[in-house]
């Protein structure tokens, strides 16, 4: 991954553009999670949970997933962040594989739905996954 969608001393922190298609019919609701899959901890590192209208979102342009960008409602991840955090392997760690997921939703997550993190985004859509999407990137520590 370029350095250009690393966080902290790294790089600007600014999330790349992203484009998908094929979204399933009787999608109501794009799920965005990205990963930090190598991360020395018992499960991955969330940089980013996101939800986006797939009418208005077919894809993402370099930046858009700030914390102020009103068409998307986020779930906070690390230190309650929301918005994109992008990677940062530890230095001296080796190779960390980030995985992008996309899953289109059958039933958008309600509004009044809390999200206080991936525990509270995995019971909304259990039950309403149509289509799972997979992209990786890599970057050494």
């Amino acid at each position: 991954m370029p350095d250009r969608h690393c966080s902290l001393d790294l790089g600007p922190n600014i999330a790349p553009a992203l484009a998908w298609s094929g979204i399933p019919a009787g999608t109501a609701q794009l799920l965005f999670i990205l990963e930090d899959i190598d991360v020395p901890m018992t499960h991955p590192g969330l940089h980013t949970i996101a939800l986006l209208d797939p009418a208005t979102t077919p894809g993402l342009a370099e930046g858009d997933l700030t914390p102020d960008n009103k068409a998307i409602r986020y779930a906070p991840c690390v230190r309650g962040r929301t918005g994109y955090l992008g990677p940062r392997p530890l230095p001296g760690h080796g190779l960390h594989h980030y995985g992008f997921h996309l899953y289109a939703l059958s039933t958008p997550v309600p509004a009044d739905h809390p999200l206080t993190g991936l525990p509270d985004v995995l019971t909304a859509v259990s039950g309403h996954v149509l289509a799972a999407a997979f992209l990786e990137g890599i970057k050494r520590g």
